[in-house]
């Protein structure tokens, strides 16, 4: 469960400190003293812990909407396959660009990897492909859900008590997604203390 989490929050403080809230944020803390490294770490487990607390907080507020008698454990660990679409999708949406812009490099590199050309050729990236990052996040959540969703059927018995469940995880992945797509529209910033 640990693990599905820290994928999601990866790539998200990933495009986090390329912001320039991050900047803003970072800036005057680096400015003081503190070393980079430290400032980094710090932000990776603080965010990793906020974004763990939320989604065992979601657990504990299912089970109450739900007025069910499966242990909170029990739910933190079942509904964890859920989030592995939305981590999916935050990968695509994060990675897929790197790749194909550094798609051309590869190639040539693999043409000839002992003696690699001094020019590498990257590929440009179309204007619209920041649509193709949106769906990926949008789509990893939308199955993220219809998995949840399944979950709360296999879990849960009645109608009501699995759809009530899903009121805590609802507002979770909105906040996700919003996150999410809040950071994808961000301009890149590189913080100058790097």
């Amino acid at each position: 469960m640990a693990f599905v989490v820290a994928l999601v929050w990866t790539t998200t403080f990933d495009g986090l400190v390329s912001t320039p809230v991050w900047a803003d944020f970072a800036g005057p803390i680096v400015a003081a003293g503190v070393s980079p490294l430290a400032v980094y770490l710090g932000a990776l487990l603080a965010g990793f812990g906020l974004f763990f607390g939320v989604y065992r907080l979601a657990a504990r507020f299912a089970r109450r909407t739900a007025g069910s008698y499966v242990a909170t454990a029990e739910l933190d660990r079942r509904f964890a396959v859920a989030l592995l679409p939305i981590a999916a999708g935050y990968h695509l949406a994060h990675f897929l660009g790197y790749f194909l812009t550094l798609s051309p490099a590869l190639v040539a590199v693999l043409g000839s990897p002992l003696s690699p050309p001094s020019n590498l050729v990257v590929a440009v990236l179309p204007g619209w492909f920041g649509g193709v990052q949106l769906a990926c996040v949008v789509v990893g959540h939308l199955v993220g859900v219809w998995v949840a969703h399944g979950v709360a059927f296999e879990t849960f018995t009645g109608r009501l008590q699995p759809l009530r469940s899903q009121y805590p995880y609802v507002v979770v992945m909105v906040a996700y997604t919003t996150t999410s797509l809040w950071l994808l529209m961000q301009p890149y910033d590189a913080p100058p203390f790097l």
